[in-house]
């Protein structure tokens, strides 16, 4: 994290030195011992906080060496990291057991029987296997890397609201996490693999109060989800995938979108000199053009360009990014041309 903080200070020398540690730190977070092939949990059946912990934190270190070393490394750190580096962060997640980043044995009938130390464990599990997920997109849609994450196999709950996460005490993590539930009634939380089955079929509307109280994190989840649905069926010559159902979960998608209680998390602002603006949200606020891009590759599938579409393969390792700018270009020139009067 430190590494990061500096990747991205407004001071140029900070941005040097950090530009200096990232092999070293890289070398030191994976040679750790959960890193290695032959090391395995067998922990899938139940993983708990004391077992896994240290993984856990093992993990995040990893996961964060592969998004500096992605976006602010050399070529050739770039490559390394969607190559060797996310793989092994992957291998690891898997290991852990995607099924158990759940928040189900937090139990919020009575603050008597409330484990705040157990829902800051399992929440900063559902966050991390929910980015490394996010991260596997990515690399689909910036680098035109081939998602290695099947959603079929991402059974893991979608985060809760940041208001449950920023919590700081226990006893307002247990109120608003009891509050998040409450509204969400009668149904429960979604995994990332329901939530997509759900939004693509023809009435999520029994799962109203779950999307309307989702936090911005899970929507971008599940928009990331349904790009990687529109990328394989785009690359992919015996694609099973309907474009229909595809088209359906945006739709929906979109109508859900708007929401009071993401408002309120896409709301917050701090200044730069305010302890709190970690409280901020990133990258993920940028969902709805995720929606926009999804949407693009759809059109292109189902040839609604007036230009020709370049079926052919995507090129692996676009480190310039080039068919992501190709496809927004596209989509700006159909945009500007003038309407043909009859």
């Amino acid at each position: 994290m430190v590494v990061i903080g500096a990747c991205i200070s407004p001071v140029e020398s900070d941005r040097a030195m950090a530009s200096v540690w990232f092999n070293v730190v890289e070398e030191m977070i994976f040679s750790d011992e959960a890193f290695l092939r032959n090391s395995v949990s067998g922990l899938r059946g139940g993983t708990t906080m004391n077992t896994t912990s240290d993984r856990l934190s093992t993990m995040q270190a990893g996961y964060c060496v592969c998004l500096y070393q992605t976006w602010e490394g050399t070529r050739d750190n770039k490559l390394r990291a969607r190559r060797d580096l996310y793989n092994a962060v992957i291998w690891l997640a898997r290991d852990m057991g995607l099924g158990n980043a759940t928040l189900n044995t937090v139990i919020t009938e009575d603050m008597a029987s409330f484990d705040w130390r157990e829902f800051i464990f399992r929440e900063s599990l559902i966050r991390l296997f929910s980015w490394i997920f996010n991260l596997d997109v990515a690399y689909a849609l910036f680098y035109q890397e081939s998602p290695r994450m099947a959603i079929k196999e991402a059974d893991i709950e979608l985060p809760s609201p940041e208001m449950c996460f920023q919590a700081e005490s226990a006893e307002e993590c247990f109120i608003v996490l009891k509050l998040w539930r409450t509204n969400m009634a009668p149904q429960q939380n979604l995994t990332i693999s329901s939530s997509v089955n759900t939004i693509c079929s023809n009435s999520p509307q029994r799962y109203g109060n779950v999307f309307s109280s989702m936090g911005v994190v899970s929507m971008f989840t599940i928009v990331s989800a349904l790009y990687s649905l529109a990328f394989q069926k785009r690359n992919s010559m015996f694609s099973m995938i309907d474009t229909t159902t595809i088209r359906r979960g945006l739709q929906h998608w979109k109508r859900l979108w708007p929401s009071q209680s993401r408002n309120m998390e896409l709301g917050q602002s701090f200044s730069d000199s305010d302890p709190n603006r970690w409280k901020t949200l990133g990258f993920m606020r940028h969902a709805p053009e995720y929606w926009l891009v999804t949407s693009l590759v759809l059109d292109q599938v189902q040839g609604r360009y007036s230009q020709p579409v370049n079926n052919n393969l995507p090129a692996h390792d676009d480190t310039d990014m080039m068919q992501l700018h190709g496809l927004i270009t596209r989509y700006r020139a159909s945009r500007s041309k003038p309407a043909i009067d009859g």
